[in-house]
């Protein structure tokens, strides 16, 4: 009799709860006879087995609620489990005795195998690297590595009955090896631009995935900052190598989009030399003038050491300087080559190269030549672009229009001086508003919804109704880490004639992205201004 008066105590104590904290669909049904339904003299006087437990509880918890959300430990004075906030997660979901409810745990579990890292007591191989001992667990390594649970678990390779592994890496991974190794046990890494390329390289050489693909994120996320650190040209390079091909065609977006600064940088003498002929051969090349670039030819010329002895001879320095377009160099700049002292040792070279150049400058005006080197780049010296800037770009109205009125030659020969194409654009930097008009007809007129579009458009039109056939390049700056660079190009191709005088260029960069609270295509001193460089280059017909 008083073993079932204590389960009828304990049914009320349990029903009374579930109706207090768990959802309706969940509780339990009372049951007739239980303790809930006793006179309320037995409910004032209450049960001697209800009140010890309620003093006595092991947890004080917080359930969920009807909705079966916001299910969380807030409490414990027990030492069975740790409190949300812990290292435990309570999945969303109704509760309920039946089903129970899912917990993660694996915080806690991370918690334990980054508490191993550097564990001598409990290691069971040791890595000798370089001057640095390190006391590692198979189990972790091979989990993380495939090279790694190769290396240790087939019998043919000697290393699985090592105890004591020596691993041979360059002197700048053996300065990184401990965070590669710490990153297995915590999944966290310390990355910066100096060292971010060899902890990819021990990520790739032990094919460590996860390592692999934060590297090459960041990498991808910091080029602009490869200016300050030298690391441009050996990013594109290594990526280039090693199948990084987002990695790699971000690496030389950037390079030849702002191939001046990559130049000034010491990496610059570390570009091998097939590279540096495809981009000499690149006509999307964006540079300020051609001179420009056969200055910082010569002076990787003059850094370079042949590897191989057919390149002992000058057939390599004949091969890269027949890449350089001389025709396109105003004659004022050819003459300051014939005198420049860095230019002494390859004269005989470049000058029959001169010659050609110099007559193409005194051709009558008019006279076309095709081919390579009468192709101009994207330039940005003042004679080819034209640049255009918003100032205060915050106060624009949305809608608003800013026009420009330029010129730009017709060749590169001075025989056309005299001559030139003129110019009317419109930029749209907060989208285009079309307003609403009627448009009157024969038997009807039809009313012209107006419309929005967000997009940031510029058009471009001839002010002279002549067939030309142009190259039309919009160079973007944008600002990342403070430095201030060439984000991207837009190029078209433009046929302009009678019928046809203008054209429209919309989507220059994305409208979200320019009109943002953050725009990073924002720059200038007060990072309010936003800056275009257009460049109208004559296509040869």
């Amino acid at each position: 009799m008083a073993s079932n008066m204590h389960n009828d105590n304990l049914l009320d104590f349990v029903d009374n709860y579930s109706s207090r904290h768990v959802s309706n669909k969940c509780s339990r049904p009372r049951r007739e006879g239980s303790a809930s339904h006793l006179s309320d003299a037995d409910n004032e006087r209450g049960s001697p087995s209800r009140s010890r437990r309620s003093r006595n509880s092991p947890c004080n918890t917080t359930c969920c609620d009807s909705s079966g959300s916001g299910y969380g430990l807030q409490k414990h004075t027990g030492n069975d489990f740790p409190a949300a906030g812990y290292g435990v997660h309570m999945h969303a979901g109704s509760f309920c005795h039946d089903s129970g409810q899912q917990v993660d745990g694996s915080v806690l579990l991370l918690r334990k195998l980054s508490a191993l890292y550097a564990d001598e007591e409990i290691s069971d191989l040791t890595l000798q690297v370089g001057p640095h001992i390190y006391y590692v667990h198979k189990l972790i390594l091979c989990i993380s590595s495939d090279v790694f649970r190769v290396m240790l678990t087939r019998p043919e390779w000697p290393e699985s009955q090592n105890k004591i592994i020596t691993l041979c890496e360059e002197s700048a991974c053996i300065k990184v090896f401990e965070r590669f190794l710490r990153f297995l046990y915590t999944g966290e890494v310390k990355l910066c631009h100096e060292d971010v390329l060899f902890v990819l390289m021990l990520a790739d050489k032990y094919n460590v995935t996860d390592l692999r693909l934060i590297c090459t994120q960041f990498m991808s996320t910091h080029i602009v900052s490869t200016v300050r650190q030298n690391r441009a040209v050996s990013w594109y390079q290594y990526a280039r190598l090693c199948g990084h091909n987002q990695l790699a065609d971000i690496c030389m977006n950037f390079i030849r989009c702002n191939f001046y600064k990559v130049m000034c940088t010491a990496d610059f003498l570390n570009l091998e030399k097939d590279i540096l002929i495809d981009l000499l051969q690149d006509n999307e090349l964006v540079i300020k003038d051609e001179y420009t670039l056969y200055k910082g030819t010569l002076y990787w010329l003059s850094n370079y050491e042949p590897e191989m002895q057919s390149e002992i001879d000058d057939s390599w320095e004949r091969e890269i300087l027949s890449h350089i377009r001389f025709s396109l160099m105003p004659l004022e700049q050819l003459s300051h080559i014939a005198s420049d002292p860095l230019a002494i040792p390859q004269i005989e070279l470049i000058a029959e190269r001169l010659a050609k150049a110099t007559d193409f400058h005194r051709r009558p005006a008019g006279a076309s030549c095709t081919g390579e080197h009468y192709t101009p780049r994207n330039y940005t010296s003042e004679t080819w672009a034209t640049r255009f800037a918003i100032d205060n770009f915050c106060s624009v109205s949305p809608h608003e229009v800013r026009p420009l009125f330029f010129s730009s030659p017709l060749s590169a020969s001075e025989a056309d001086d005299s001559r030139c194409w003129e110019w009317h654009v419109d930029v749209y930097p907060k989208g285009v508003h079309f307003q609403r008009c009627i448009l009157i007809g024969f038997w009807r007129n039809l009313d012209i919804q107006g419309t929005l579009y967000n997009t940031v458009r510029l058009t471009l039109s001839s002010m002279v109704p002549e067939v030309r056939v142009v190259d039309v390049i919009v160079l973007v700056t944008a600002v990342q880490d403070g430095i201030e660079y060439v984000s991207g190009m837009v190029q078209r191709r433009c046929c302009f004639d009678a019928l046809t005088q203008m054209v429209q260029i919309n989507d220059l960069i994305g409208y979200e992205e320019l009109n943002s609270s953050c725009s990073p295509f924002l720059s200038g001193t007060d990072g309010n201004s936003f800056q275009i460089t257009i460049i109208i280059k004559p296509v040869s017909r």
